[in-house]
């Protein structure tokens, strides 16, 4: 998995993949790692997912690690529906919905809100 961040920061630093900037200065976010779980975040276009794609796709021939792409959500935020369908469909995964839940915490839900 270190080697993921180290293609993920090498992309993001020559202009290939467009993260999620955290404030005026803070760093640019591309994924979370937990284990052998990975989130990626980053602009939502065509022209992140292709690479996206493809970095997946070098990860596995590099490392053996297949991702299971049966397995993989694609969750846009401000984004409408055509664009999460179009960025599902090419990363060949399947389109999810909030809320949901991620290491068994929900997320998306109203977080305010307590249920028993």
């Amino acid at each position: 998995m270190e080697a993921l961040t180290g293609i993920m920061k090498k992309i993001t630093s020559v202009g290939l993949y467009e993260g999620i900037a955290c404030g005026v200065s803070g760093p640019v976010l591309t994924h979370l790692l937990y284990a052998d779980d990975v989130v990626f975040v980053g602009e939502f276009d065509t022209g992140n997912a292709l690479v996206l794609r493809r970095i997946l796709r070098c990860f596995y021939l590099v490392s053996g690690l297949k991702i299971n792409l049966n397995k993989s959500w694609v969750y846009g935020v401000k984004v409408g529906e055509h664009k999460k369908l179009e960025l599902a469909t090419v990363l060949k995964c399947q389109l999810g919905e909030f809320p949901f839940k991620y290491l068994g915490l929900q997320v998306g839900g109203n977080m305010h809100r307590l249920e028993a």
